[in-house]
């Protein structure tokens, strides 16, 4: 890895339409911004949280590595999913795709419109699961365990 790439674990959701093609569809997106070296867990599917979606998600995770500075690849994943057709609506909601930085590197970030770690992902299976499977021996930078230990 490159000294100014860092790794990033990302976690992917959707809920509408051809599930499998939108996963598909927004890794290819993902390579066309130059995420490199892309890994993907398995598909996972998962009853909806929150009370406001109604149907199945398919979620999986993705390792990549990237130049990007974390508000640059925040901008770049809400991009891809505008443009892939996700507007704003309810929170918790039925979504074509969803994606969420759920690690950037070893960093800490508290921003307005950015956390990571992602605050909840070690409380959810829907992502924590298919991290695992990818990305078991990472180090979560808060709660000092690796995801395989979470």
């Amino acid at each position: 890895m490159n000294s100014t790439h860092k790794k990033v674990l990302l976690a992917l959701g959707t809920s509408i339409g051809d599930k499998e093609k939108n996963i598909q569809e927004c890794i290819e997106y993902l390579k066309s911004i130059n995420v490199q070296n892309i890994e993907t867990a398995s598909l996972y599917e998962t009853l909806p949280e929150g009370g406001v979606a109604k149907n199945v998600f398919l979620n999986t995770a993705v390792l990549g590595e990237v130049e990007y500075e974390p508000k640059e690849l925040l901008f770049l994943c809400k991009s891809i999913e505008f443009a892939m057709g996700r507007r704003k609506n309810l929170r918790w909601s039925d979504r074509i795709i969803d994606i969420d930085i759920l690690l950037y590197g070893d960093q800490i970030i508290d921003y307005p419109l950015l956390k990571v770690p992602h605050p909840l992902f070690h409380l959810r299976s829907f992502a924590l699961k298919p991290a695992v499977e990818i990305a078991g021996s990472l180090m979560h930078p808060v709660l000092k365990k690796t995801l395989k230990q979470l």
